[in-house]
């Protein structure tokens, strides 16, 4: 606790006080806080970890070869492209770069703000979903001794739900019957502070109210349903490690750490 406290990590905060909330950018930047942080470790399986671990690296090189693969992104994001702004100007700037033969980069003036544009397009929800279908891991790990079966084994199951999705309309009248299993992301989910997970009911809801062009910029998930546990007590051994671990409260959605609605945790392996 103290080296969490002295030494980081911390993040923009989106809140200032109890009940009140930042409104203005300008604002949000200015303000800082320490990450929320767990006083005892939670238990946790130990072959789940395990296996979780052993799968990062494989996991890490399927993310890096395609982003790689310009064209597999444009077509695994063609109908977002056509429908939302902010994607179709990205997918233009990458094109026009690659074009140029200026890679896919910004030009640096100031490098804490120098990102490429192409991340924007492969840390998606729909990428994600995307390699779900069959035959698309193992475009990427074409070699049989490769790790694509220990991937297939973690994935979340998740659907496109865009107009000509083939799975479409059969996820939806799933979705209907028992909204409680699934949830809906938006598709930049987790890129930035709009991108709010809907559920149960409010599924259904968001549904009746979208055009199918509006849902091309949306997917549905699988809900996990992670253990209900209470915290340790009793710190056995303690070893750093290059992992990262949250928890929430069992009642709680949506799960982001600066959100304030998570917390960085340790586990105990049992």
């Amino acid at each position: 606790m103290d080296l969490q406290l002295l030494m980081g990590p911390n993040l923009r905060c989106p809140r200032v006080g109890v009940g009140q909330r930042i409104d203005s950018t300008r604002e949000l930047f200015r303000c800082f806080c320490f990450v929320p942080f767990s006083l005892f470790p939670s238990p946790f399986p130990r072959a789940l970890f395990h296996k979780a671990v052993d799968v990062q690296k494989s996991l890490q090189l399927l993310y890096f070869r395609a982003m790689r693969d310009f064209d597999f992104l444009k077509d695994m994001h063609r109908a977002i492209i056509e429908t939302n702004e902010k994607f179709r100007q990205m997918a233009d700037f990458t094109n026009e770069c690659i074009r140029q033969q200026r890679g896919v980069a910004n030009e640096v003036e100031l490098g804490a703000f120098s990102k490429f544009i192409i991340t924007s397009l492969w840390h998606t929800q729909s990428e994600c979903s995307s390699f779900t279908l069959p035959g698309v891991v193992e475009r990427f790990f074409p070699r049989p001794e490769e790790a694509h079966m220990a991937i297939r084994k973690v994935l979340t199951k998740s659907w496109s739900i865009g107009e000509g999705d083939e799975e479409a309309e059969k996820i939806i009248k799933k979705v209907r019957i028992n909204p409680k299993k699934y949830v809906m992301k938006w598709n930049d989910c987790g890129q930035s502070m709009s991108g709010k997970k809907i559920c149960d009911n409010e599924i259904i809801d968001k549904l009746e109210k979208m055009t199918n062009l509006e849902r091309n910029n949306f997917i549905i998930m699988e809900k996990l349903k992670p253990a209900k546990v209470k915290d340790g007590t009793v710190l056995q051994q303690f070893s750093g490690e290059a992992h990262q671990m949250k928890t929430k409260l069992a009642s709680e959605n949506e799960g982001g750490v600066w959100k304030g609605q998570s917390v960085c945790d340790s586990p105990l392996l049992v």
